[in-house]
């Protein structure tokens, strides 16, 4: 393992809140609570025909509710929602903290915080599921456990799945692995004669090289993989890190970039993304202007890149810095997203216009030689929305579509369309 010390720049940006006519307009497309669940954390997908899919961390049928997986669709007289599994909390797993992802058959895939196997904890430590369409008459989706996660192969996974390309999926898990702080985990499909999956460790944190990752990963067309830790390393504060393959067997793990906690950002709870030049974008809960508030002492988080450099080390730019009012505060676990153009879309669960407000949409884009953030929508609670902690979807014309933690109609939770 290489700890390496990187330099550290900061640009500073303006900020361009959208007002009057400029303002996109929001929608409240599905409201969620009771048997349709609570509290989705997680953002959507969308299939071929636009429908939306995602999951809720609590309700579905039953008490109290281990969570479900949904579909929003949009039919002649507006939207849908529908509840196509509901998760019991036992060995089908429970408390859906990530993401679904499909295949081209139009099954799901996604990972659950609890459930599955109570050999680890008394609540089980979390599954790697399959949802399968209905077919042949069927009513109901089916759900399958590919994995269930006993301790030492991981715990606890809050992160969402990355395909492999060949079947199989990457992720991390919150807890578990050798040292008990967390793992990077492969899930791969029976080999030939075999009927289980399997769960290859990948890399076990230990804290001084990161600890608890929540994250996605981030694959990249070299097979080398990309992610976070909210917290461990060497100041404590998380970090980004890299594994690239080495063998069929082995990974090398290196420590691209250690946050302080200071200027820089700290406690990244996201993932990262690449651009096509190689460098990656992602954001901090914490750090950059000190003190945010009063409350908020850490700060109120940034958005940063990491440049590769010749010798091999990477340098962190903080891109913006957010602040306690005007801008959002606090991104949360929502990987970037990027646009066609090289702009990047996300979310914070605070701000804007005071603190601590219900959250926001925003855009970054370069103008000149920094960047420039722009409030794209401000949530004001009920009816329209509170708290989104995944990065909105970019639809074809520049539509995007979100989930908030709260609001509604019961306050339990939105889906959300915003029209440019």
């Amino acid at each position: 393992m290489r700890l390496d010390l990187f330099a550290l720049t900061i640009a500073f940006t303006l900020v361009a809140p959208l007002v009057g006519d400029a303002a996109p307009s929001e929608a409240v497309i599905y409201s969620l609570g009771g048997a349709s669940g609570i509290a989705p954390t997680a953002g959507v997908i969308a299939d071929a025909k636009g429908n939306l899919y995602s999951t809720t961390l609590l309700g579905g049928n039953g008490s109290p509710g281990h969570g479900t997986v949904f579909e929003v669709s949009k039919g002649p007289s507006g939207w849908t929602g529908t509840v196509l599994y509901t998760f019991t909390g036992g060995k089908d797993g429970g408390v859906p903290v990530a993401g679904v992802v499909a295949d081209a058959s139009g099954a799901l895939y996604g990972t659950t915080q609890m459930g599955g196997s109570t050999a680890y904890s008394q609540n089980g430590a979390g599954v790697v599921f399959k949802l399968t369409p209905p077919h042949s008459g069927q009513q109901a989706w089916t759900e399958t456990v590919l994995a269930a996660f006993k301790g030492a192969d991981g715990a606890f996974p809050n992160a969402g799945l990355t395909p492999d390309g060949a079947g199989g999926f990457y992720t991390t898990t919150y807890g578990g692995g050798l040292f008990g702080e967390g793992a990077v985990v492969h899930v791969t499909p029976p080999v030939q004669g075999a009927t289980r999956w399997t769960v290859q460790v990948l890399h076990s944190f230990a804290n001084a090289d990161g600890a608890e990752p929540l994250s996605n990963l981030f694959l990249d067309a070299h097979g080398v993989l990309y992610g976070t830790t909210p917290s461990g390393g060497p100041s404590g504060r998380g970090v980004v890190f890299s594994l690239t393959p080495t063998s069929k067997t082995r990974w090398h793990f290196q420590i691209l970039y250690a946050f302080t906690g200071g200027p820089d950002g700290g406690n990244p709870f996201a993932g990262v993304v690449e651009d096509t030049a190689g460098n990656l974008y992602g954001t901090t809960n914490t750090g950059g202007i000190t003190p945010c508030t009063s409350d908020e002492s850490a700060g109120c988080g940034v958005i940063y890149e990491l440049s590769p450099q010749s010798n091999g080390t990477w340098l962190e730019t903080v891109l913006f810095a957010f602040q306690a009012t005007g801008t959002g505060a606090e991104p949360e676990q929502g990987t970037l997203t990027f646009d066609a153009a090289g702009a990047l879309y996300g979310s914070t669960i605070f701000g804007a216009t005071s603190f601590p407000g219900n959250g926001v949409i925003y855009k970054l884009a370069r103008s000149g030689a920094g960047w420039k953030e722009t409030v794209l929508y401000e949530f004001q609670g009920q009816p329209d929305g509170s708290g989104p902690e995944d990065s909105p979807l970019l639809m074809r014309g520049g539509t995007l579509f979100g989930t908030t933690v709260a609001g509604g109609s019961s306050d339990n939770g939105t889906v959300f369309e915003l029209k440019p």
